[in-house]
């Protein structure tokens, strides 16, 4: 026997089979949804850190000026007046700071000193409006009794913060700082 050798081969289809239009159409909304998903994702939590960064910010400022409020005379925690303003902190040379004026009510907020760490000069500081977007602060101040004979009283300050996580949003948030002021201690 002898081998025999085909010269020709049968013919198969050369034609691949393609996806159809309607899978193509399935495969790139599929897609689309997910990764719409994962962008939605992100942009959710670069708000969040944003969120968490600004109210860190803002209770850090609250605690300082608690400290401010704690660190002054007695005499001295009360509302502002127009004629005759109470501060809170004085710079180097010994004259009042004027970011830092007691508010006249506590209806009042004034803008929160988010201070620059290194400012240009030694004068007033510069007020950061780009850390917490329009930052205000207001204190509460209120007197407390205790006991009725005899009676002992104490001065108490809530301190709130607000600031919007973006500038063009409605809603404010807030941090609230209380502390107590007694008129014989003072904080070492």
């Amino acid at each position: 026997m002898t081998p025999t050798f085909t010269i020709f081969r049968k013919r198969t289809s050369s034609r691949r089979r393609a996806f159809s239009l309607v899978e193509v159409l399935v495969a790139v909304a599929i897609f689309s949804i997910t990764l719409l998903g994962y962008l939605m994702g992100v942009f959710y939590m670069q708000r969040q850190n944003r969120t968490i960064s600004q109210r860190e910010v803002a209770m850090q400022k609250a605690i300082e000026l608690a400290e401010l409020f704690k660190n002054s005379a007695y005499a001295d925690t009360v509302y502002s007046t127009t004629t005759v303003p109470k501060y809170l902190r004085r710079n180097a040379g010994g004259a009042w700071y004027s970011i830092w004026k007691i508010p006249e009510s506590s209806t009042q907020w004034l803008t929160l000193p988010v201070e620059d760490v290194n400012p240009a000069s030694s004068a007033d500081p510069t007020v950061l409006t780009n850390k917490l977007p329009e930052a205000a602060w207001s204190a509460n101040i209120s007197t407390v009794t205790v006991g009725s004979s005899p009676s002992w009283s104490f001065r108490r300050v809530t301190i709130t913060v607000r600031w919007k996580i973006l500038a063009r949003e409605q809603n404010f948030q807030t941090v609230n700082v209380t502390t107590d002021i007694s008129p014989n201690f003072t904080w070492m």
